[in-house]
């Protein structure tokens, strides 16, 4: 999947982005777009797998382009013939709009009909019947898209519209971000967008940088938890003995030193350079081993 470079009116695009203006309304910065990105890759990647088994065929996803405009100029950019999908958000900030086009209702409708392929679109908008039809298409996109918005918060409900109301165009005002992405059906290559309030991107980043801070005593099992895959050193260490400069200079291979303390005696484990456990060494098979007898107080400082 790739992004376009591209940049609407009064809004900015992921490659190049204008400096950001905190005081330009509506315009998001930088990385509340890759926010967005990163939420709609793994939104298409779930929506083509539950295509693919409901249709049973191959379907590919593909982000195009996210633009931030006006949600008035998005309306007037749908085509006439898409079906549009009015959703309620949570956090209320005004509606969502998802755009299926003509194309993409058609190839759908196509294959759940066990129409030819190559069959001709015809130069209409859906029927009541034919939205029925589709009805379980609907509910699998917007479920996938409640899925991968709900770590941030985020929800969405199909609004109830009238029949024969879903392309009427209410006074919405505000900044819209707009996420286009190909869907390829079989080898078709249809599209489909979504338009979402610039305020709810900005409302999921500062919801999650609220419930990333949780208190101290609710982290703790978490930090735990993540350090299980740690890797640390760990070594059972034997006290030494004293060797005269002379000695040292004159080993050969071969030759044994003799270590201080007795044999079987109990010696220290340590972990990363702090002394942690008392034990004695044991044979396991053709190995040795350190079998752990009681914990120590760590020492104030790593041993040399």
């Amino acid at each position: 999947m790739h992004i376009q470079s591209e940049q609407a009116a009064g809004g900015t695009s992921l490659s190049g982005p204008p400096p950001y203006d905190i005081c330009t309304p509506g315009i998001l910065p930088v990385d509340q777009i890759g926010l967005v990105e990163a939420i709609h890759r793994k939104f298409l990647q779930s929506l083509a797998r539950r295509l693919g088994d409901w249709l049973e065929t191959a379907v590919d996803t593909d982000l195009a382009a996210i633009e931030q405009t006006q949600f008035s100029d998005f309306l007037n950019s749908c085509d006439g013939d898409a079906c549009l999908i009015w959703l309620d958000t949570k956090p209320s900030v005004g509606p969502a709009i998802l755009e299926l086009s003509p194309g993409f209702v058609h190839r759908v409708l196509s294959i759940l009909i066990g129409a030819p392929e190559n069959s001709a679109r015809p130069e209409r908008g859906i029927t009541g019947i034919e939205r029925h039809i589709l009805r379980e298409c609907f509910d699998t996109i917007v479920l996938q898209l409640k899925e991968a918005w709900a770590g941030r918060r985020v929800a969405f409900e199909p609004m109830a519209v009238a029949p024969g109301e879903e392309q009427a165009q209410p006074a919405l005002g505000g900044s819209a971000v707009v996420i286009g992405s190909l869907l390829s059906l079989g080898g078709d290559r249809e599209s489909i967008r979504l338009a979402i309030p610039a305020l709810l991107v900005r409302l999921a980043v500062t919801g999650m940088s609220a419930a990333a801070a949780p208190p101290q005593a609710a982290s703790r099992p978490l930090v735990l938890e993540a350090m299980r895959a740690a890797a640390v050193r760990v070594e059972a260490v034997l006290g030494g003995s004293s060797l005269r400069m002379r000695d040292l200079l004159t080993l050969q291979p071969g030759q044994i030193l003799t270590l201080g303390p007795p044999a079987n005696c109990s010696v220290e484990c340590i972990v990363n350079g702090v002394s942690k456990f008392q034990g004695e060494l044991v044979s396991s098979g053709r190995n040795q081993a350190f079998q752990i007898g009681s914990p120590i107080e760590t020492r104030t400082a790593p041993r040399d």
